[in-house]
């Protein structure tokens, strides 16, 4: 009964759209982040419940001999030198990070400005094992935030306007366990933003995560996170959400098929909110940059010489420095 309810589950998903045989035109990509000789693309897919959809959307990502990137180098210099993608993610344990929502919008700004943490939601969702009143022990969690949960969610969303990551602070590094409360980190409903995509889950959706080459048919479902990925020169990491029925999530995860063959990958989109000649200004003057500098608030500040730590923006290059 559970193996056909799930054979339905990924029939209807296919339904949704016309199957076509997807390939990577290296030439075509427009937004690329890194630099070096070696390449490979991430390819990042929504599911909307209203907008048109967007088509898979692709962006390029570049490194150099010696280097070992993985797929969360890549995710994260993607989004960081992004217009458009926001990278939503929380460190889970020793495996590393885990993608918890990608967030694509014409103003990244009214998207992150529209997100809600549902406190009450998710406190009361018992598929939720993290304790944010009381620790669960059982789990080696350490504390709880309780309701300063949700000013410490805010702060992380205000400083993805500046780094374009929202860091999910109820982390394990920071408790003993990690908080999977994805699913309660959403847009108002009566939010009136256009051109703006948001998907993050855990138990009634996921970011399914898919490896390989060119040909979005032949990619294979990751039985790793993008933490453990290291890429090759010539790679693909595809992104995928699913809608899931939240109490067989785990299942439907562990059952997945090996490849992307007949699966819902709609086709490329390579120049995103761009028009054409928005897309030529956007490669040829990416070597353009301003400096700007931020407190750790969100603050924008002239270059700062009181002590404290603080966020250099530089172009597309963000990090963070101390003045003792």
């Amino acid at each position: 009964m559970k193996k056909t309810a799930i054979q339905l589950f990924l029939l209807c998903s296919c339904a949704v759209c016309t199957c076509m045989a997807e390939t990577i035109d290296w030439e075509k990509i427009k937004f690329w982040s890194g630099e070096g000789e070696h390449k490979a693309a991430l390819v990042i897919q929504f599911k909307p419940d209203t907008q048109p959809n967007p088509g898979a959307l692709v962006w390029g990502y570049r490194w150099r001999d010696g280097e070992n990137p993985t797929g969360e180098d890549m995710a994260r210099a993607v989004a960081g030198g992004s217009d458009d993608l926001t990278l939503f993610t929380q460190f889970t344990g020793e495996m590393g990070n885990t993608v918890c929502g990608f967030g694509y919008a014409k103003s990244r700004e009214a998207l992150l400005n529209s997100l809600v943490y549902d406190y009450e939601g998710a406190l009361t969702d018992n598929r939720i094992s993290f304790g944010l009143e009381t620790p669960n022990t059982g789990m080696n969690q350490t504390d709880a935030p309780g309701y300063e949960a949700v000013q410490m969610v805010y702060e992380a969303i205000d400083m993805a306007k500046i780094t374009h990551i929202i860091e999910h602070p109820l982390n394990q590094l920071q408790f003993g366990y990690a908080c999977y409360d994805y699913d309660w980190w959403q847009p108002a409903s009566e939010s009136e933003t256009t051109d703006s995509y948001w998907n993050a889950g855990w138990y009634d959706g996921f970011w399914s995560y898919w490896v390989g080459e060119e040909k979005m048919e032949d990619l294979g479902y990751s039985g790793l996170g993008m933490s453990s990925v290291i890429l090759s020169d010539g790679d693909v990491n595809g992104w995928r959400y699913l809608d899931i029925d939240g109490n067989s999530g785990a299942s439907i995860r562990a059952e997945l098929p090996k490849t992307a063959e007949n699966q819902s990958w709609l086709p490329l989109n390579y120049t995103h909110f761009s028009t054409p000649t928005e897309v030529q200004n956007n490669v040829f003057n990416q070597g353009n940059s301003v400096t700007e500098y931020y407190t750790l608030e969100g603050h924008r500040v002239s270059q700062p010489t009181t002590p404290g730590i603080y966020i250099k923006k530089e172009g597309k290059k963000i990090h963070k420095f101390i003045i003792k």
